[in-house]
């Protein structure tokens, strides 16, 4: 039957529907991408190193050797408050 409209309708509207989901996927990918390298960058900065390490979580296998890196390795900042807290030299004797 010719005069069936939604026979003609059916087989245009899947590749825009589908095409519309596809590209708010790729958004939204994009979005998370940006807040994990962004809160990334500022985790490394705030532990002492430079903030572009942040950058590495783009980068497949460096993203992992950064978590890695930040979770066992003893980060700058520490280091850093430790020879703070130490004192320099023996205490005197009163």
């Amino acid at each position: 039957m010719k005069g069936n409209i939604m026979e003609e309708q059916v087989p245009t509207a899947v590749p825009v529907v589908t095409s519309a989901i596809g590209c708010f996927m790729i958004l939204l990918y994009l979005a998370i991408a940006a807040v994990t390298v962004w809160a990334f960058c500022r985790i490394c900065s705030k532990a002492g190193y430079h903030w572009a390490l942040g950058l590495l979580m783009l980068v497949p296998i460096a993203n992992l050797v950064l978590i890695l890196i930040l979770g066992f390795g003893e980060w700058p900042i520490h280091k850093q408050t430790q020879a703070t807290q130490q004192p320099a030299g023996p205490e005197p004797v009163q």
